[in-house]
């Protein structure tokens, strides 16, 4: 699941930076793709696949023969960092990733709190950055220029389970959520949603 979001979340980046793959062998110069993303730490489950998928688009792109961009060839250099699934890491990454490895774009890391930390960082140097997901609405400030957030559904995520239960007999389901911004969207979401499944 993790490379496929990303893998799509990276597509969806190179074409808001007006890009499109091509067939030529040879590169005209290069795009910088900085990638800060959870491969240890508490969100690895989800940014160690997702990292992944974001080498395996790049190569596919690459041996392709890069992003055409008004008729030129460009190949994807990714610049990958490990935030350890940390928001102050995450935030200095994406910091170095722009003033310091110079990147043209950014993948940004899994979590509404990582995500809600870096965007407002990609927004003042106006690089344009797309996040591989969050689950809260809060993480996306107004008026963003640059910034791409994929705000997940957390009901979205249990269409099965709760079909599941549903022609199994099940008519109440207790909510427990976590007391983080991933817990608020689920108890805000979920209500709604399993009453419109006639829970």
């Amino acid at each position: 699941f993790g490379e496929l979001l990303t893998t799509t979340a990276l597509a969806s980046l190179l074409a808001a930076a007006g890009a499109s793959v091509a067939s030529a062998d040879d590169f005209d110069g290069t795009v910088r793709v900085g990638v800060q993303i959870a491969i240890t730490g508490d969100l690895s489950a989800l940014g160690e696949p997702a990292s992944r998928g974001i080498k395996y688009a790049a190569d596919v792109i690459n041996k392709k023969g890069g992003l055409d961009v008004g008729g030129k060839h460009y190949k994807i250099e990714l610049v990958m960092r490990d935030d350890g699934s940390s928001p102050e890491t995450a935030r200095a990454i994406m910091q170095q990733l722009i003033t310091q490895d110079k990147v043209d774009v950014v993948v940004a890391g899994v979590g509404s709190n990582i995500v809600a930390g870096v965007t407002p960082i990609a927004e003042r140097y106006g690089v344009p950055t797309i996040t591989t997901f969050a689950y809260s609405p809060k993480v996306i400030p107004a008026n963003v220029k640059y910034s791409f957030v994929d705000v997940m559904s957390t009901a979205d995520e249990f269409l099965g389970p709760i079909d599941f239960l549903k022609n199994n007999g099940a008519q109440k389901i207790e909510l427990v959520a976590t007391n983080d911004d991933l817990g608020e969207g689920f108890a805000q979401q979920m209500p709604a949603y399993l009453k419109s499944a006639g829970l």
